[in-house]
């Protein structure tokens, strides 16, 4: 069984709780999981970096920590947030917002 975990951290933006926010379903994310990493039974944690637009959608994407490094978790990571979408919501964030969205990876 996986699990992954991915939050979404908006600075200055609504609670995520309040379901303004739709993030990818996790059994959509596990077909990224790393094989070897899945192999291994290994875990791993990312954070990613975006500028997220008045659109809603992500751009200028980069992974700023990955653990363990090498293992395919970071890629994985920016391939799953391919499939995030985010819905406009009054009083959100506005044009050119940085984003921060932690992905917790774990082979159960």
């Amino acid at each position: 069984m996986l699990a992954i975990t991915i939050a979404l951290a908006l600075t200055g933006a609504p609670d995520v709780s309040t379901g303004a926010y739709t993030l990818v379903p996790a059994v959509q994310a596990a077909k990224f999981y790393p094989k070897d990493a899945l192999g291994k039974g290994q875990s791993g944690h990312v954070v990613v970096n975006c500028l997220l637009g008045e659109d809603m959608e992500f751009r200028d994407c980069r992974v700023i920590s990955e653990d363990p490094v090498g293992q395919g978790f970071g890629k994985a990571s920016l391939k799953a947030l391919s499939l995030t979408h985010l819905k406009t919501v009054p009083g959100g964030p506005g044009a050119q917002s940085r984003v921060q969205i932690p992905f917790d990876w774990t082979a159960q």
